[in-house]
């Protein structure tokens, strides 16, 4: 497979150690392009939508270069360990996608050898994969972050692809170690270099299954499994077998070898096969955060707390594995899910991901006005612009503006809010043309429009459009920032936004060294919202040794039924929350108060599900 002129790299720290040399083929210059060009486009968007373009081109540069060096990682890690116990090594060995050829690889003297040798290279990958986890947690910087969860994404699946029973992965090297163990290393080569052409043509037909299904991304998915089966044959069909090991032990009786040549297959076969796509979708329990890292207050302000507050979050994910499908299976807390749930057929990816980031946004602006008034401080949230929301395809100016456009002035007037452009469209007449200043994908223009006739009688012109405010501008009387970390969008992290800034500010701590896990949106009057995913919740929650878990009132029975050993708290709006929490602290254990019981709340014996007595709309 090497080209005719190929660059090669000694390693230099290692040079007394290894005398082997790397061949880095001519063909990795443009794949790197390209990849780096796919993750920043696409890859970058739907893990960090917030970050600007130029962030983006970055981290995808850092990870594909992260990836690079696990590759070489991967190598050097065989070799090392192949020169301390005295495994001869192939003089040159080419850098694939995968790491390296196994068939490279010649008698290591011992079948145990052969075994070392070869896991050294996905135990390399799973180090890796854990100082990436390791610097992701960490939440260092977005940047960094957000490369650490490419980096760990990628050498998981190299560590669970290494270790497939079939050349050329080292996998092979394994099952062959077995079979020479039981005194027929030569059968173990036939039967490795089977497996390799049989999983290369296997995931050929499965991508043929795939298109054949017409399925959202379908196509995308058949192609990944296309080019993977396109290298591992290509690698079968250039890189001869070196693999020639002596059969110097007794054999085991025939039988015996094929039984556990066929366990050892399976169970190899098990963790590649789980990486299978298929197109379903899936709602997984995510992570649950501390929020109070999130939060600055001004130092001043800022009461010191024994307790947390965690906010709950959903993986949602479409296409699937087939390893994640068969743990749906296993598992109540995922729910298999049909895959336009978790991106509609007319949206993109991208698209779903950037809006959910903004209802983020919308969220801790919200979160931070309940909370400061909920506190006693004056605080507003207006808009910056409006945004244009629909424009009906036989609309007068259709031609015009389009969905999307961020209007900013009119007539040179600015426009902040719906109502201020309301206001000044009362000022002209049915008829008459005005000038939009409108943001357009970041190019800023003026547009003509003419004016409708209003609808109803009394009321000002139209342009014609849907309308909804755009751009938060907080009114507050000192800072408050919220900086989310581990969540990528959605609004269902407003409540606990809002007790936790409240908790800062108040001068009784809510917690008294619990933690406590909830979920609900929030406005800015406080009022708390249903959300989805409640069951993957609750399951996060008690994951993380949460003793209480709020949740809206409209998703307290979906809590009930899939809680096991949390309290489950159900509220209206945020005040709700606060007086509950401030009731039990007076007693430390949640189940001293007569009112509690495990797996709900219900002050109101009558059943009117309405804490205290209070009266209380659904919101």
């Amino acid at each position: 497979m090497a080209p005719t002129n190929p660059s090669s790299i000694r390693w230099a720290l290692a040079a007394p150690l290894i005398t082997s040399r790397l061949i880095v083929p001519w063909w990795w210059l443009p794949l790197s392009g390209v990849l780096v060009g796919a993750l920043a486009l696409n890859g970058v968007p739907l893990l960090a939508p917030g970050l600007v373009a130029a962030q983006a081109w970055l981290i995808a540069g850092i990870a594909v270069v992260g990836v690079l060096a696990s590759l070489v990682a991967h190598v050097t890690a065989h070799l090392l360990l192949a020169r301390w116990l005295g495994v001869p090594a192939p003089g040159d060995i080419v850098l694939l996608p995968f790491g390296d050829a196994a068939q490279q690889w010649t008698d290591a003297g011992t079948p145990w050898r052969d075994l070392l040798v070869a896991l050294a290279g996905p135990i390399c990958h799973l180090a890796l994969a854990a100082a990436a986890y390791a610097l992701w947690n960490a939440q260092l910087h977005a940047v960094l972050s957000t490369a650490a969860t490419l980096v760990l994404s990628v050498n998981g699946a190299l560590a669970l692809i290494a270790l497939a029973p079939g050349l050329p992965f080292d996998g092979a090297r394994v099952l062959i170690a077995v079979l020479r163990e039981l005194g027929d290393g030569a059968t173990g080569v036939r039967l490795a270099r089977a497996l390799g052409w049989l999983s290369g043509c296997g995931l050929i037909a499965w991508a043929g299954m795939l298109l054949a299904a017409q399925a959202r991304f379908s196509l995308p998915s058949a192609a990944a499994l296309v080019i993977l089966a396109a290298v591992l044959l290509l690698t079968l069909w250039r890189v001869p077998v070196a693999l020639r090991p002596a059969d110097a032990l007794p054999p085991a009786p025939r039988a015996a070898r094929w039984f556990t040549a066929g366990l050892m297959a399976i169970l190899q076969a098990s963790g590649p096969l789980s990486m299978v796509p298929l197109l379903d979708g899936i709602y997984a329990p995510g992570p649950a955060v501390s929020v109070e890292p999130m939060i600055t207050v001004p130092a001043e302000r800022a009461q010191a707390r024994q307790g947390t507050f965690l906010l709950t979050t959903v993986i949602s994910q479409t296409p699937i594995t087939l390893g994640q499908w068969l743990y749906a299976r296993i598992d109540p807390a995922y729910e298999l899910v049909p895959p336009e749930r978790v991106v509609p057929p007319d949206m993109a990816p991208q698209e779903v991901v950037r809006r959910n980031y903004q209802m983020l946004e919308a969220s801790e602006a919200a979160a931070i006005v309940a909370a400061l008034r909920l506190a006693g401080y004056p605080a507003e949230l207006g808009s910056t612009a409006v945004a244009i929301t629909a424009v009906p395809a036989d609309g007068l100016n259709a031609a015009v503006v389009r969905p999307g456009d961020i209007i900013t002035a009119l007539d040179g007037a600015p426009i902040s809010t719906p109502e201020q452009l309301v206001a000044q469209l009362a000022q002209r007449q049915p008829g008459e043309q005005v000038s939009l200043t409108i943001d357009r994908d970041g190019t800023v223009q003026s547009v003509s429009v003419t004016l409708l006739p209003p609808t109803e009688a009394g009321r000002p012109p139209r342009i014609g459009i849907g309308i909804e405010p755009h751009g938060l501008a907080l009114e507050t009387p000192f800072e408050v920032r919220i900086a989310p970390q581990k969540i990528v969008g959605g609004p269902s992290a407003g409540l606990m936004f809002t007790l936790t800034i409240y908790n800062l500010l108040a001068d009784a701590d809510l917690t008294q060294g619990r933690r406590i896990a909830g979920t609900g949106t929030i406005d800015v009057d406080g009022n708390v919202g249903p959300i989805g995913g409640v069951a993957q919740k609750v399951a996060a929650a008690e994951s993380a040794g949460a003793s209480i878990f709020l949740v809206p009132r409209e998703n307290a029975a979906d809590a009930r039924r899939v809680a096991r050993h949390i309290t489950i708290v159900e509220v209206g709006t945020a005040r709700e929350a606060i007086d509950w929490l401030r009731i039990v602290s007076t007693e430390r254990d949640p189940q001293a108060q007569p009112a509690l019981w495990r797996g709900g709340w219900d002050l109101n014996p009558r059943g009117r599900g309405t804490p205290y007595g209070i009266s209380s709309a659904a919101h």
